[in-house]
Formats: structure tokens, C-alpha cells, sequence
């Protein structure tokens, strides 16, 4: 984990498909869209949220792509329960 400069947040980097991703490591640092769509069991739509949040447009990715980025991310942060 690292801190990000500007906002003070941790953060943790993640590997997916030949890329490194920047994304908090608390949920509780996600945008509040994400967080409502988290809580609402839309899983796929919080991590696009994110995603979107970073400057990642996934409007192209599979469902099942975005959902291994979100395993990749879950494992990497140490969360209990990616949601599923």
C-alpha cells in the first residue's frame, strides 16, 4: 500500500493485463456513486464507478473482464468479500 500525495488516501496498486491501476484501498474512499451502487449489490457498476473516477473508461470491457479486475483489486486490498 502507498499514500496518494494529494488526497492522503491509502492506495494500493493493481496488476491487471499488463497494466497498474492506482485505486484506494478502503471502500470508504470511493466516490460516493460507487459506494451506493456497492451497497445496492451492483458490483459491476461499483467498480466501473471507480474505474470511471481514475480516468478509466471500461463502457468497452466484458462484464466478465471487469469483474477479474474487481477479484484482482478485492485480493490485492485484502477485502474479506469481493461482493459475490
Amino acid at each position: 500500500m502507498s499514500e496518494n500525495t494529494t488526497s492522503g488516501e491509502e492506495t494500493v496498486a493493481v496488476e491487471y493485463r499488463g497494466r497498474t491501476y492506482t485505486l484506494p484501498a478502503d471502500p470508504q474512499d470511493w466516490p460516493v456513486s460507487a459506494v451506493r451502487a456497492a451497497e445496492n449489490g451492483r458490483m459491476a457498476n461499483a467498480c466501473a464507478l471507480l474505474m470511471g473516477s481514475i480516468g478509466v473508461d471500461v463502457d468497452d470491457w466484458t462484464g466478465r473482464r471487469l469483474n477479474a479486475l474487481f477479484e484482482q483489486y478485492a485480493q490485492t486490498a485484502g477485502f474479506e468479500d469481493s461482493g459475490e
